[in-house]
């Protein structure tokens, strides 16, 4: 009796100092980041967050809010919603508005513990750039 005791004993310590391990630390790159955009002459654009929630194989996933600034060009629009991304080394594309084929908003840039990069609107015509971003991580997670 005493040994089914101890095996059982020794069997439920060893399951709660499974439970105190470290799991895999998360993805340097899930997290919330506060975003501005400019346009090529340097003028505040748009104001926003995005939420990564997600990173499966090299597919982002998370939430983006956009505030347009009153003199955004044509386009830019204010928004609330889903957004997804790709990410590929440092290289990180966000598209702000996956469920639209043509005319949303695309961020390009590069990952270095912030994304720093240009955004443009993607059409069937292709995508020129319309200005700089930045998006600076914060600590605070979720939206």
């Amino acid at each position: 009796m005493k040994v089914l005791l101890s095996i059982s004993s020794l069997i439920l310590l060893l399951g709660f100092g499974q439970c105190n391990r470290p799991r895999n630390p998360p993805n340097p790159m899930l997290g919330r980041y506060t975003l501005a955009g400019y346009d090529s002459s340097g003028q505040f654009i748009f104001t926003g967050e995005i939420s990564f929630v997600s990173l499966e194989q090299n597919r982002l996933k998370g939430r983006c809010k956009i505030a347009r600034n009153k003199d955004a060009p044509v386009g830019v629009f204010d928004q609330n919603g889903g957004c997804e991304g790709s990410l590929d080394g440092e290289k990180v594309t966000i598209d702000l508005t996956p469920a639209i084929d043509d005319g949303g908003l695309v961020l390009e840039g590069q990952f270095n513990g912030n994304i720093t990069g240009v955004w443009m609107f993607d059409t069937f015509a292709g995508s020129t750039p319309q200005g700089t971003f930045i998006a600076a991580k914060n600590s605070i997670p979720g939206f």
